[in-house]
C-alpha cells in the first residue's frame, strides 16, 4: 500500500500503468486490490501464501473476470531467498517478543 501510495505521488498519477512491483511474498486480498485499483502493469514475487494469499493461492483477484483490470503475474523469482528473509524475519520477531515477557 505504502509502494503504490509514494508511487502514485511521485508520478503525480495514481494510474501506475506501466509500473512493475516486485516483492518477497504473494499479495494479501487488500494489497491484491489496491493493485488492481492502481492499474499497475505486473507484479513479480518470490513465494506464494497458500493460506492468505491474494492473487492467485487462495482468491484470485489480480484476474477476477468482474474486475476492469487485469494485472501480469510472475511468481517464484528468488523463491528460497524470499522465504528465508521473511523466515528469518518472522524469526527474529518471536525471539524479541519472548525478551519483552
Amino acid at each position: 500500500m505504502l509502494a503504490i501510495t509514494q508511487a502514485a505521488a511521485a508520478l503525480e498519477n495514481w494510474r501506475l500503468t506501466n509500473a512493475v512491483m516486485y516483492v518477497t511474498k504473494e499479495p494479501c486480498p487488500m494489497c491484491a486490490g489496491a493493485i488492481v485499483l492502481a492499474r499497475l502493469k505486473k507484479i513479480v514475487w518470490g513465494c506464494d501464501d497458500p493460506k492468505r494469499g491474494g492473487a492467485r493461492s487462495k482468491f484470485e483477484i489480480l484476474d477476477h473476470a468482474d474486475l476492469n483490470h487485469r494485472v501480469e503475474i510472475q511468481t517464484g523469482v528468488l523463491e528460497a531467498e524470499c522465504k528465508s528473509v521473511i523466515q528469518n524475519f518472522f524469526r527474529k520477531r518471536r525471539a524479541e517478543k519472548k525478551e519483552i515477557c
